[in-house]
């Protein structure tokens, strides 16, 4: 190793010691949120008018940031006593930036003896023939989908930031609404659904379990799948797209079908 460093006083380009993760990331990134309402109303009208701006600078030394311009007009009439309208105007304008090529899953695991830059100026080889950092500066961009910031933290995207109030509600009623009708198909297909619990040989516990009625039955069948299904969800890291495909197509597709296969040949037998 002592003589690496010899080599490298006298020769950086043929014997790098690059730093990684300071020519990729910068030390900080700021993030600035700025809202400016004004209100006016009397007795049968109110009206809210909003400004609001919102810019998240990236981590990366280059391509990467997100600001977003939104505008709202809201307006309340009373028209009788009994009967209230409103309308209500919002738009919207977002600028972001992203790199075509992202550096997050190799940067940390560059060996420092390959180069990024060459002593005139010029972009080395890298790993392989991969230069992460060429990449980030001058490899272009790119939108994200969905119309959403994308950070490392991924703290806030998407409908987070797009919805408050009942509309931002409707998410999660709409989410747990599908947990509830996924857990209540598995419960009648897989638990009996209805059906009571019964022990062969128990008498006694099969009669007691009888006078409790169906709907009890099948409501906490439900909530043990529900229950099972937000332990699971809570308890273990948020799986990227690309692993959860990978689970789904080469692992329960062949299991599924190799159970359709042996239960069908049990059916005919």
């Amino acid at each position: 190793m002592d003589n690496y460093w010899n080599l490298n006083r006298e020769d950086p380009d043929k014997y790098p010691n690059t730093d990684w993760l300071s020519l990729l990331l910068k030390d900080y990134a700021v993030r600035q949120s700025h809202n400016v309402s004004f209100r006016s109303g009397s007795a049968k009208r109110s009206t809210s008018l909003n400004f609001g701006y919102d810019d998240v600078d990236g981590l990366f030394t280059k391509n990467l940031s997100w600001k977003r311009y939104t505008l709202r007009l809201n307006n309340d009439f009373e028209l009788f006593k009994w009967m209230k309208a409103s309308a209500d105007i919002s738009l919207r304008k977002t600028d972001k930036v992203n790199p075509h090529t992202s550096p997050s899953a190799q940067m940390r695991y560059i060996p420092a003896i390959y180069a990024a830059t060459l002593s005139d100026g010029r972009y080395a080889e890298g790993k392989e023939g991969s230069n992460k950092y060429a990449a980030l500066m001058d490899g272009g961009t790119i939108d994200g989908p969905f119309d959403m910031p994308e950070a490392e933290s991924e703290l806030t995207a998407g409908y987070h930031t797009e919805y408050s109030g009942i509309q931002f509600g409707f998410f999660y009623l709409a989410e747990y609404l599908n947990l509830f009708i996924v857990a209540a198909i598995a419960s009648t297909m897989f638990l009996g659904g209805w059906q009571p619990l019964h022990v062969p040989g128990w008498e006694g516990f099969n009669h007691a379990m009888d006078c409790i009625p169906s709907l009890l039955w099948f409501f906490g069948k439900t909530c043990v799948c529900m229950f099972l299904a937000m332990w699971v969800r809570w308890s273990f890291p948020r799986l990227r797209i690309d692993q959860l495909l990978n689970l789904e197509w080469k692992i329960l597709m062949p299991v599924c079908l190799l159970n359709l296969i042996l239960m069908s040949v049990v059916v005919i037998l």
